[in-house]
């Protein structure tokens, strides 16, 4: 049933009817046109934080390494996180 446009008048009792014609009318005016065209790109957003490049293969230090290795170890990592951007080495 299409909708058909009602004037309330004051002290008019409100039926089911007429709401149920309400209800009608609003749901053929809710259902969404034809998708329009995509407009142009937007500009870019700034560049997020994170991991970026490709992952990088770590050895596992022996149990038993000295300090050196561990000092050296731990600079690799620093060296390829502040090449990811996600640190900054110095």
């Amino acid at each position: 049933m299409a909708y058909i446009h009602h004037t309330w008048v004051d002290g008019e009792i409100i039926t089911p009817e007429k709401m149920n014609n309400l209800e009608e009318g609003a749901d053929e005016k809710s259902i969404p046109g034809p998708p329009g065209e995509q407009g142009p790109p937007g500009e870019p957003g700034p560049k997020g934080d994170g991991f970026t490049g490709e992952a990088v293969l770590l050895s596992v230090l022996e149990e038993n390494a000295d300090n050196s290795a561990i000092t050296g170890k731990i600079n690799e990592i620093i060296g390829i996180l502040a090449a990811r951007g996600v640190t900054k080495g110095a």
